[in-house]
């Protein structure tokens, strides 16, 4: 997912963002001037990947409210790392992204809150001015969750080991058994933005949210012409991955996750009976409130013994589906177990596990969607093996 592609917004929503007025520092952010200090535009979700995919979750994210944020302008030297290069604030990120070793020097996570169609952080930290150096250029990270932490790591000044600054996401879920219940609503919907090369001409500083993790749905096809298919219950218990590292040297930002650091559990999507009538199909938990389950993917699999990704570690591995089913007066269990995906999903998406009953079995394909997905994807139908 490249970021940088959601920084922007309209000019027409930006203008209306825009404050014109008194310009001293003990004023509040939206009485001040964004010609003097650096103000943040109303953060933004995009409303279609929100108010009708995740209705039926808790702790939605529909809006960001606040949002904590790390802002980047002046790197340090690389003679001596003590020392700013205030010759070096025009450098654009990609070039001056590793030098940063004492931090953020703008913004160091601080806490901005939203006002109506502003934005003020004077609670935080006193208003900052923008650099004497008008062609100076400033990256912004921000980020809202709400559960779990992010945390920032400096950049590298080693040599053999440099990278800009390391943006990690730790999930609160715990779980040290495939037995362990697990809350798929308390999975906290993590949320990231990032701003590359901003400079003062450009205005206050777009905030547009993007997701970080992956969202499943499921949808049930009952292809018989005379039977109700009557779904009773759906499990979903795996090993799944609790950390990414989002990696902030290029602003193409790199996701990885930690495979040492995992949990592992059962999480109970569907508890109460569903009917598909004959003919038909569904979302579990409806079309209109689907049940979705995040999770955090593997961009980078390992790689099988033949030298092709192994896509079964995608989303977690000893993965396991069981759905209880009656099919007319016909009890039945059906268990999909150690799947694997035909490629491989990327944050900020949403796909759909279609389970097909056809004659005796269920047919599964898995789908990314890409009419309500959150960012690119493929929207090829593909068989789970």
């Amino acid at each position: 997912m490249k970021l940088h592609r959601f920084t922007y917004i309209t000019a027409a929503l930006l203008a209306g963002y825009m404050a014109a007025g008194c310009s001293e520092a003990d004023e509040p952010a939206y009485k001040a001037s964004p010609e003097e200090y650096i103000l943040f535009s109303r953060p933004w979700i995009d409303p279609d990947a929100t108010t009708s995919d995740f209705a039926s979750r808790a702790e939605l994210s529909t809006s960001v409210e606040e949002f904590d944020v790390w802002g980047y302008c002046v790197p340090r030297s690389v003679s001596n790392t003590s020392q700013q290069n205030q010759a070096g604030a025009p450098l654009d990120w990609n070039k001056k992204s590793n030098f940063f070793f004492a931090g953020a020097d703008v913004f160091n996570k601080t806490r901005v809150k939203t006002d109506g169609n502003f934005t003020d952080y004077k609670a935080s930290i006193r208003l900052q001015q923008w650099n004497e150096d008008e062609d100076a250029r400033y990256t912004f990270v921000a980020t809202s969750v709400t559960g779990g932490t992010f945390t920032m790591a400096n950049a590298s000044a080693s040599s053999s080991n440099a990278h800009g600054p390391l943006l990690t996401f730790t999930l609160p879920a715990t779980g040290n058994d495939l037995a362990t219940p697990l809350d798929y609503t308390a999975q906290p919907d993590a949320l990231i933005a990032a701003t590359f090369d901003h400079q003062k001409a450009d205005g206050r500083v777009p905030v547009s949210f993007a997701h970080i993790m992956v969202g499943l749905r499921f949808k049930f096809h009952n292809h018989t012409d005379n039977k109700d298919l009557v779904v009773k219950k759906v499990t979903f218990a795996g090993e799944f991955y609790k950390e990414t590292v989002i990696d902030f040297s290029p602003d193409n930002p790199d996701f990885t996750v930690d495979a040492s650091k995992t949990y592992k559990g059962t999480f109970t999507l569907l508890s109460s009976e569903q009917t598909i009538l004959p003919g038909t199909a569904d979302m579990m938990g409806t079309d209109s409130h689907p049940v979705t389950l995040l999770l955090l993917p593997n961009r980078h699999p390992v790689l099988n013994p033949d030298g092709q990704h192994d896509k079964e570690l995608v989303l977690g591995n000893s993965k396991t589906i069981t759905i209880d089913y009656r099919i007319g007066d016909k009890e039945n269990t059906y268990t999909l177990s150690n799947f694997e995906l035909n490629y491989i999903p990327q944050e900020n998406s949403l796909h759909t596990a279609h389970f097909n009953f056809v004659g005796d079995e269920f047919v599964v394909m898995f789908q990314a969607n890409n009419d309500t997905q959150w960012g690119s994807g493929s929207d090829t139908e593909v068989d789970i093996k």
